[in-house]
C-alpha cells in the first residue's frame, strides 16, 4: 500500500553503519546514522525507524516511497520488512538489474557491488565524467567511470576504521585516539603520532591512487569525487579532491528511485 505521501526515505546499509536520508523532492531534509546490528528484528527496526522520524518531526504517512541499498543480506530482509510495517510502502531494493544509466565496461561487471554502483550513478549524474569516485567507508573504494558513466575499474583498500582497529588491537597500551589529522608531520606526542600514521597514511594512499589512475587511464584531467564517513577528516589534509559530498550515496539512491519509480 502507498499512502500517497510525497517524501522519500533512502537507506544505505553498510557493514558498519546504516545511513538513512529523508528527501522532500530533491532536498535532503534529515539524515541519521545507526549501527548495522544483525540481531535486530523487524519489529525492533520498525520501532527505531518510527522513533527517528518522529524525533525529527517527520511522520510515516508523509512518505510515499523508500529505497535501500545493502551489502549485508541478513539486514536487507529485516529492514525491508520494517519499512513495510512502519511506512506501509514497498521498498525498492537497489541492484544492477534496475535502470542505472551506467555502462558496465568492466570485465567482471556482475561482481561490482551495488554500493559502488550507487555512488557512481550519483557522481555521473551530478558531476559528469570521467571521474575517480572515492568512498571512505568500512573499506576505501576507488572507482573510475568514463565520460558516459561506464564503470572502468575499481580498487578496494582497508578502510580508516579497519586500519585504526588493527593497530590498536596489536598495541593495547596505546589505546584509541580521536581520528583527527595533525597539522604537521612534526608530531609531538603519542596521540599525534598515531593520528598522523593512520590518517596521513590514508592521505598518501589517496594521492598515490589518484596519480596512478590518471596515469594508467590516460585521463590526466579526471575529476576526483569523494564521499564516505571519513571524507571530511581526509579533506583537511589534501587538495586532491575536486568535489567532497558526504551524501553522495544517498543522492545516488534518490536518483535511482526516480529512474525506476
Amino acid at each position: 500500500m502507498n499512502r500517497g505521501g510525497h517524501m522519500l526515505l533512502v537507506f544505505d546499509v553498510g557493514n558498519t553503519n546504516i545511513v538513512i536520508g529523508a528527501y522532500d523532492k530533491e532536498n535532503l531534509v534529515h539524515s541519521w546514522r545507526m549501527s548495522t546490528a544483525l540481531e535486530r528484528t523487524e519489529d525492533e527496526m520498525g520501532l527505531v525507524l518510527r522513533s527517528l522520524l518522529e524525533n525529527a518531526g517527520l511522520f510515516a504517512d508523509g512518505f510515499g516511497g523508500a529505497i535501500l541499498s545493502s551489502v549485508v543480506p541478513a539486514v536487507t530482509l529485516v529492514l525491508a520488512g520494517a519499512i513495510r510495517k512502519a511506512l506501509h510502502v514497498e521498498p525498492l531494493i537497489a541492484s544492477n538489474k534496475l535502470r542505472l544509466d551506467l555502462g558496465l565496461a568492466h570485465a567482471s561487471s556482475g561482481e561490482i557491488g551495488i554500493d559502488r554502483l550507487v555512488t557512481c550513478v550519483a557522481a555521473h549524474k551530478l558531476y559528469g565524467g570521467p571521474a575517480i569516485v572515492i568512498d571512505y567507508g568500512t573499506a576505501s573504494k576507488y572507482d573510475v567511470i568514463d565520460e558516459n558513466g561506464a564503470f572502468v575499474t575499481g580498487i578496494t583498500a582497508p578502510g580508516i576504521g579497519i586500519c585504526a582497529d588493527a593497530l590498536f588491537s596489536r598495541a593495547a597500551l596505546l589505546g584509541c585516539v580521536p581520528l583527527e589529522l595533525p597539522a604537521s608531520t612534526m608530531v609531538q606526542n603519542t596521540i599525534e603520532s598515531l593520528q598522523m600514521g593512520i590518517l596521513g597514511g590514508r592521505v598518501g594512499e589517496t594521492e598515490y591512487f589518484v596519480r596512478r589512475l590518471r596515469q594508467d587511464t590516460g585521463w590526466a584531467n579526471m575529476k576526483v569525487i569523494a564521499t564516505g564517513g571519513f571524507v571530511s577528516v581526509l579533506a583537511a589534509g589534501t587538495d586532491v579532491f575536486d568535489v567532497v559530498n558526504p551524501n553522495l550515496t544517498l543522492e545516488g539512491l534518490r536518483l535511482i528511485y526516480e529512474m525506476n519509480r
